[in-house]
């Protein structure tokens, strides 16, 4: 009788021991199908600001390069409804430049104006980019294309007038030598990553913005003998890259 029981009540644990697997299996498969559904729906970038990324909770920077045809559309199509959907999410679209020359790269890398977002947490891009207003924004503006680049190093505060913009594509850091030209002038670095791409061309993987007190030092500093040499380096070490130069749209 004893051992009757004991067996019914081993008999009893195995069976509870096989329906809890079943369920942690099977709440395990659903949590792979909703993400791997908010992968497909979002994108693997902002899924995993979203869900996964550990530091998701962290401030991030998002630089936002904008064109549209005809440009003076951007203001009220384009950045303003942006500017109040950021503000509604806690972000803040902090700086707007125009880029006023391309140096280096295809016609496709101008872009008419760049953006510096600055928000609370990473994953609040997320919530921003998957939210109904963003979409509305997107539908009502067709002829608009954006290049979207994140990252968690944060922006220097307070950026200047002039910037220079570089993007590249590469395995390796390409911008020790120019750092090093950047500290013996009056230009600053801002921004310096190792960046995610969430709109746009996915070739850029890398961007470093300097800040001049103006444009016109800007282009002084990237037309001088050392830069120039510089630069030729660059093209011949890095298939895919991109020198901008901007400035402010502030008035101040």
């Amino acid at each position: 009788m004893r051992e009757s029981l004991i067996i019914s009540v081993s008999i009893l644990q195995e069976d509870q021991l096989v329906r809890g697997l079943g369920i942690l299996t099977g709440m395990l498969v659903l949590v792979a199908v909703l993400v791997g559904g908010a992968t497909l729906w979002m994108g693997p970038g902002l899924a995993n600001l979203a869900f996964i990324d550990p530091n998701r909770e962290a401030s991030y920077t998002l630089v936002d390069f904008v064109r549209l045809e005809p440009a003076g559309a951007l203001e009220a199509r384009y950045h303003q409804p942006l500017a109040g959907l950021l503000a509604s999410e806690g972000a803040r679209l902090a700086s707007r430049y125009r880029q006023v020359y391309l140096l280096e790269g295809r016609r496709a890398d101008e872009w008419q104006q760049l953006s510096l977002v600055r928000l609370p947490r990473a994953q609040d891009l997320a919530q921003i980019m998957t939210s109904g207003p963003y979409r509305l924004i997107n539908r009502s503006v067709t002829d608009i294309a954006t290049l979207k680049l994140g990252s968690y190093e944060p922006a220097a505060d307070q950026w200047r007038r002039g910037l220079v913009v570089w993007r590249a594509s590469s395995a390796t850091d390409p911008f020790v030598m120019v750092r090093e030209q950047l500290a013996a002038t009056q230009g600053r670095i801002v921004w310096d990553s190792q960046v995610e791409v969430f709109e746009g061309d996915s070739r850029w993987n890398r961007v470093l913005i300097a800040d001049f007190i103006d444009m016109q030092t800007a282009l002084a500093w990237l037309r001088s003998r050392e830069m120039e040499t510089e630069r030729a380096i660059l093209n011949g070490n890095v298939a895919d890259l991109s020198l901008a130069v901007y400035e402010s749209l502030s008035r101040q």
